[in-house]
C-alpha cells in the first residue's frame, strides 16, 4: 500500500527542494511514499540492465530507474517515478537530460507490483502513464511471474514466464521474462 507522507499539498517545483524526495512520488500534490522492497528493486536493476544493454548497444536511447516525471496533463501537481523507464533517442531537445523532473512522458514504463501495492493505486499509475503520452506500460507481478504490458494503441497482453519480451518500440530487443525473476 502506498503511505501518504504529507497532508499539505506541495508543488512538483516544491518537490525537488526536498533534501530525499527519491522514495516519495506526488499524486494531485501529495506526496505518497513508494514502498518498494528488496526483491522488487532487484527485479527492476536487472530488467533495466537488460534494457540499457540493448539501448547503449543499438544507440537506440536510454532506460533510467526512478526516474521523475512531470508530464501528466490531466494532473499538474503529479510527478511519478517508474522504477524503470525508457526514452528512446530524439525525445530530449537537443538530447540533453533535463536536471530536475522530465516534462516529456517516457516512451516506456515500468512497474513492478509490490505485495502491499493496491490494484486500485496501480489501475491508476497506468492510467496516468498513458494519458500522458507513455507507448507501453510494463506491470510485473513477481508472485505470479507475469508482465502485464499495456499500450497506448489500447492493445494489450500478458506474459508468464517463459514468454519473450518484445516491444515495436525496441526492434530486436527480446528477453525470456523468466530471466528477470532468476
Amino acid at each position: 500500500m502506498e503511505a501518504l507522507t504529507a497532508e499539505i499539498p506541495i508543488s512538483p517545483e516544491a518537490m525537488l527542494e526536498l533534501n530525499d524526495d527519491h522514495l516519495f512520488e506526488l499524486v494531485d500534490g501529495l506526496l505518497v511514499e513508494k514502498n518498494m522492497g528488496f526483491l522488487a528493486t532487484r527485479i527492476a536493476s536487472v530488467l533495466m540492465w537488460y534494457l540499457e544493454t540493448y539501448l547503449r548497444q543499438n544507440r537506440r536511447g536510454i532506460a533510467i530507474c526512478e526516474g521523475s516525471f512531470d508530464c501528466f496533463p490531466k494532473s499538474k501537481n503529479t510527478v511519478r517515478k517508474p522504477d524503470v523507464a525508457v526514452i528512446l533517442s530524439g525525445r530530449f531537445p537537443g538530447e540533453r537530460i533535463p536536471s530536475g523532473h522530465s516534462s516529456i512522458a517516457p516512451d516506456i514504463a515500468v512497474e513492478v507490483i509490490s505485495p502491499s501495492e493496491r490494484v486500485y493505486d496501480s489501475d491508476r499509475k497506468v492510467a496516468d502513464y498513458l494519458l500522458s503520452g507513455v507507448k507501453e506500460v510494463w506491470s510485473i507481478n513477481p508472485e505470479l511471474k507475469i508482465i502485464r504490458i499495456k499500450r497506448g494503441n489500447g492493445t494489450s497482453e500478458e506474459l508468464d514466464e517463459h514468454g519473450i519480451l518484445k516491444s515495436d518500440l525496441l526492434p530486436g530487443f527480446a528477453l525470456r521474462v523468466g530471466e528477470i525473476f532468476q
